[in-house]
């Protein structure tokens, strides 16, 4: 094969489908974007064992990050919310809620117990691709690991 100086390959096209899913596994599993602010506020309180203060859908919420990651590319975390309002009632003990980072506003990190409930009955499905995961023995592989909490 004759290589010619200065030639150049065509770019390979694929198909939309192909197109679509190429970049889908590249957002979720192979590439990290660049963390937003609140994504990394809410790093630092796992890391902290910090509770967040901050708004979210119009709603004032107390809660405790959980696990940290990316599905479909959009930042998320599953919070255990322990105070604070909601949409539908808060139990007593708190809740579980799944948050999309982007609609969090006002987040703040406050020191105070750590919550996070004190029962598991399902397998989590907020954050497909796990960044960070407060639980030492996660099931869902997280890309970091946390060190131990002093707390």
């Amino acid at each position: 094969m004759n290589i010619v100086k200065g030639a150049f390959c065509a770019p390979v096209r694929f198909p939309q489908r192909s197109r679509r899913l190429l970049s889908q596994r590249y957002l979720t599993n192979e590439a990290t974007p660049m963390p937003s602010p609140t994504y990394e506020l809410f790093a630092e309180a796992m890391a902290s064992r910090k509770q967040v203060v901050c708004v979210f859908d119009g709603y004032r919420r107390e809660v405790c990050p959980i696990v940290l990651g990316y599905t479909d590319g959009q930042e998320r975390a599953l919070v255990y919310q322990f105070a604070g309002e909601s949409t539908r009632p808060l139990p007593p003990e708190g809740a579980w809620r799944c948050f999309a980072l982007s609609r969090v506003r006002e987040a703040k990190l406050r020191s105070g117990p750590w919550h996070a409930g004190d029962r598991h009955e399902r397998q989590q499905g907020c954050v497909k691709d796990v960044d960070l995961d407060v639980n030492p023995s996660s099931p869902y592989n997280p890309r970091r690991r946390l060190k131990p909490s002093e707390n």
